[in-house]
């Protein structure tokens, strides 16, 4: 009897084995994800906050996209690049000023960039650049945004050397309103991160200017802000290298596209299946929980959610090192 119920057990026991080596074999599970993602506050939304009436006097509400007055900046910057370049260039030195024929431009500039700053809203992405995403950390448009902050800029440190505090304001203000509705669109990660550390320039423009002008609470307010925009982005700018490091944990990106509270997270999440496909092409597991993300991306009603799958479904490995270079 003895005997017989060893081997019963043996048998038992020999029998869970096999099935446990067969479930590894053929189910292959996914990699798990890192402390990166896993630890405590790692999936929340990442936003400086705090009051803008504080810092620039009024708070965007007025309705429309200002997408669509920056798209007017925009292309008014382009087809006078170098005049704008240069001008930037000039302001960079100690006390260079603007020359008359760059400084009618960049007011020009301003000018056009203005209604866009009383504005709640801005969609650029996927409104006015193209309708197809890229396998890659650099957005479509973040280039364009990133030119008016930089005129904006350069016309408010120009205006504070002549003297003009109230017009250097103005620019300064523009220039932070761009960066919070950057930061606020919420489409790609490069857009936010760059609105992020535009808003964190405007703050430190408009602390100096407030305080030349001898507003104390806005000179504090702002400077306080530009402290906080600054830790917001360098804890953005984490989650950044985890999702577009050269070889990512795949479990971080599913991790991600599951659990993260912010949008933006989620659909770079799938762009880097793209580029997951191929360094975790020997790992079973993570193949199938990758082709289950992109199959309900498939489906999804979202355009840019829908674009993501699609580009990285069909994207080779040249298209991801050309655009990776931004050719």
């Amino acid at each position: 009897m003895g005997n017989k119920l060893g081997w019963i057990i043996a048998t038992g026991l020999a029998g869970a084995l096999i099935t446990f080596v067969l479930v590894r074999v053929l189910v292959p599970s996914a990699t798990k994800p890192s402390e990166a993602t896993t630890k405590s506050g790692a999936m929340e939304l990442v936003s400086p906050g705090g009051d803008i009436e504080a810092i620039v006097g009024y708070t965007p509400s007025a309705s429309g996209n200002a997408g669509d007055d920056y798209a007017k900046a925009v292309a008014y910057y382009r087809e006078n690049t170098e005049e704008f370049r240069e001008g930037c260039d000039l302001v960079d030195r100690e006390q260079g000023l603007l020359r008359a024929y760059q400084l009618d431009k960049f007011e020009k500039l301003l000018k056009l960039i203005a209604p866009g700053s009383l504005k709640k809203d801005m969609l650029f992405t996927f409104v006015y650049t193209p309708k197809q995403l890229k396998v890659t950390a650099q957005a479509d448009g973040r280039d364009d945004l990133q030119n008016l902050a930089d005129a904006l800029d350069g016309l408010c440190v120009h205006k504070y050397r002549e003297g003009k505090i109230g017009q250097a304001i103005a620019a300064a203000t523009s220039e932070f309103v761009l960066g919070w509705q950057m930061m606020n669109e919420r489409r790609r990660a490069d857009i936010v991160l760059a609105g992020m550390d535009i808003q964190s320039r405007a703050c430190e423009r408009l602390a100096v200017c407030y305080r030349k002008k001898g507003d104390k609470d806005k000179a504090a307010a702002a400077g306080q802000q530009a402290a906080t925009i600054a830790q917001a982005g360098k804890k953005f700018a984490e989650k950044f290298r985890v999702v577009w490091a050269a070889k990512a944990n795949p479990g971080d990106i599913f991790n991600i596209i599951d659990n993260d509270a912010d949008r933006t997270w989620q659909l770079e999440g799938i762009l880097a299946l793209g580029v997951l496909k191929f360094t975790a092409k020997g790992q079973a597991g993570d193949m199938e929980v990758l082709e289950k993300h992109l199959a309900r991306a498939d489906a999804s009603d979202d355009e840019l959610t829908k674009a993501a799958a699609k580009v990285a479904r069909e994207c080779t490995k040249q298209q991801i090192q050309s655009w990776a270079v931004g050719n």
